[in-house]
Formats: C-alpha cells, sequence, structure tokens
C-alpha cells in the first residue's frame, strides 16, 4: 500500500506550479527530477550525459515508471526525500492538499492485512422455493397376476315351469261368481314338483322366487280378471296384475311378475270380488273346436 501512496503522490505533485529539486536520488538509470521553481518548465538532467533542457509530461511519467520498476520508493534512503521535499514543501498548496486528501480517502494508508477472521454463524434457512413442474409419467407396470374365481353365481334361464289349462266345454260349465276362481283342471308340460296344482284352481309354488306368470280366458260378458297369492295367511288379491276387457266376446289375457317370500305359497286366477258381473267361460268360442284357457308358471329366480 505505501509504494502505491508514494507512486500516486509523485503523480499529482509533477502536475503542481511550484516545485523544489529532488536531488542526489538513488537509481540504476542515474535519473535525477527537478522540480521547477515558479513559473519555469518542468526540467530534468540526467547526470553524465551533460545536458540540461526542459522535460515533457511524457518523460516524467516514463522517469516515475522507472523508479516504480526499480522499486526505488522502498528503499529507505527515498522515503525521507520524498516526506521532506515533496509532503512538506506542498503542504500549503490547496490543490496539494486535496489531490492528497483524496488519495487518503481512497487508499487509506493501513498497516499490513490482518488474519483471517472467524468465520460468521450461519444465516437464517431462507424460504422454500416454488415447486417444479410435474416430472413425466412412468411407463405402466406390467399386468398382475389372475385374481381367484369368485364363487358360482345362480343358474340363468328358466329354473322350473309348469302349464295349466281347461278345456270349454266341458271345464268351467258355470258362471265364476265375484270373488270365485278359475279352473285350470288339466296338467300340461311341466320341469316337476316345485311348479304343481293342489286342486282344480289352486297352484303351489315351493319355492320362494320370482316367477313370471301369463294366462288367457275366454269370456262372454265385459269383465276383469287377477292374480291372488296365499302367503299362509290367506289369498291376496295383487293389485297390479288386474286385466279386463270393456265388451264384447274375446279373451282377457295377463301377465305379471309374482315374487314369493315363503315356501308353498298358492296362486289362483280370479273374478275380483269387488265385481257385481259372474263371468261366462265360453264354449266353442268362435268354431265348433272345445276353446282352452291357460295358466303358465315360470320361476326365473
Amino acid at each position: 500500500m505505501t509504494k502505491y501512496l508514494f507512486s500516486l503522490l509523485l503523480i499529482f505533485t509533477v502536475n503542481l506550479n511550484a516545485f523544489e529539486a529532488l536531488e542526489n536520488t538513488p537509481s540504476d538509470q542515474n535519473i535525477h527530477l527537478f522540480k521547477p521553481k515558479e513559473n519555469t518548465p518542468i526540467q530534468a538532467s540526467c547526470g553524465g550525459c551533460g545536458s540540461s533542457r526542459p522535460r515533457t509530461m511524457a518523460e516524467l511519467l516514463q522517469d516515475l515508471q522507472l523508479i516504480l520498476k526499480g522499486r526505488l520508493l522502498l528503499l529507505p534512503e527515498v522515503r525521507p526525500l520524498i516526506v521532506q521535499q515533496v509532503l512538506i514543501a506542498n503542504l500549503t498548496n490547496p490543490l496539494f492538499v486535496q489531490a492528497l486528501t483524496q488519495v487518503i480517502v481512497a487508499n487509506g494508508i493501513g498497516g499490513p492485512t490482518g488474519p483471517t477472521g472467524p468465520a460468521g454463524a450461519a444465516g437464517a434457512q431462507g424460504p422454500a422455493g416454488v415447486p417444479g413442474p410435474p416430472g413425466s409419467g412412468g411407463i405402466p407396470g406390467p399386468v398382475g397376476p389372475v385374481g381367484p374365481s369368485g364363487p358360482t353365481g345362480p343358474t340363468g334361464g328358466i329354473l322350473d315351469f309348469a302349464d295349466f289349462y281347461a278345456l270349454m266345454p266341458p271345464d268351467n260349465a258355470a258362471t265364476v261368481a265375484a270373488g270365485a276362481d278359475v279352473d285350470f283342471p288339466n296338467d300340461g308340460p311341466n320341469s316337476g314338483a316345485n311348479i304343481v296344482r293342489t286342486g282344480a284352481d289352486t297352484f303351489n309354488l315351493a319355492l320362494i322366487g320370482y316367477y313370471h306368470v301369463l294366462f288367457q280366458v275366454s269370456v262372454t260378458e265385459a269383465g276383469q280378471l287377477v292374480l291372488t297369492l296365499n302367503s299362509g295367511a290367506g289369498a291376496v288379491e295383487l293389485a297390479y296384475t288386474v286385466v279386463g276387457r270393456a265388451t264384447g266376446t274375446s279373451q282377457i289375457v295377463g301377465m305379471a311378475i309374482v315374487q314369493t317370500t315363503v315356501i308353498n305359497s298358492i296362486l289362483t286366477v280370479r273374478n275380483p270380488a269387488s265385481e257385481t258381473t259372474a263371468l261366462t267361460i265360453t264354449p266353442l268360442a268362435g268354431g265348433t273346436e272345445a276353446v282352452s284357457a291357460h295358466l303358465v308358471i315360470t320361476r326365473i329366480l
């Protein structure tokens, strides 16, 4: 730092208007700087060359560079000359004092660099950064093994069936009064013992389940028919199964799904109890042959 400070001071002093001669400055080049008196040009003499002429600023700076390059400012013989003949001689010059102040403020005149101090404490952890964008999806994994088979489900399709019929004549010779049931006294094809008759007009549904019931009967009067189901507490008319016709001689056809909740439920086809007309099951309807009436029951679930 001392070397650079002295160098800057030399640069400032060679631009002032009043200098004192620096004589006998040791140098490998035997260079002597002169500080001309006021209103005289800056001169320098070269010892041994026998000449004296005005020196340009470029030449003075070149001489200064030689001094710095030769590290002459570090010699103890040079430092007193700088202090006495440059600093002290120009302390009354405002321009010099201003320049010296700027150099001291900018560079300081400190001692050697001290040892490195201990590391400071770690600062507080900063806030979390913004989450990055989602990564790309991975490749699908391999197909897993086949799971065990589930339990066998109920058999689909028709589970049981039975067809019951009547022929007129001779069946249903009497009219069917209100609240009475139509006879289907003959057995048609069937699947076995789960759907069987218990009388001419009553039919047993042995198993709990769902039954598809279809019937058709030729009647002479306008009238209605309905299915009844006896689950042990007496026959109950199933209102959602009522069918009928208004006029003319034709068939009454009905179909419905009936659910049983107890075993051995009894099913019938009835002239509703609320009616006032007894129904004639028409014999020989439409021709000369005995006409049939059918009740087909199928268990589907």
